[in-house]
């Protein structure tokens, strides 16, 4: 509901590898869309920076995403 609620969201259909993304995954993935820096979504979340690490790159590899964080909110919000 976040993603779509943002101006440049258009769902076509649903992106390759999402329904392999954990409930979890989805928590951190929002937080980052959000703005939010690693530290901060560990905080917010009660979880480490390296737990916010390992989500942030089991997304990336679980949707296909070139590389790195900024390219990964390009991706969802181009998808």
């Amino acid at each position: 509901a976040l993603l779509r609620s943002h101006p440049l969201y258009r769902q076509k259909e649903e992106l390759p590898g999402w329904h392999t993304i954990t409930f979890a995954e989805k928590r951190v993935l929002r937080l980052m869309l959000q703005g939010h820096s690693g530290p901060v979504i560990a905080e917010k979340l009660f979880i480490s920076l390296k737990t916010v690490n390992n989500d942030k790159q089991n997304i990336i590899q679980k949707l296909g995403v070139p590389s790195g964080q900024g390219a990964l909110m390009a991706f969802v919000l181009k998808n």
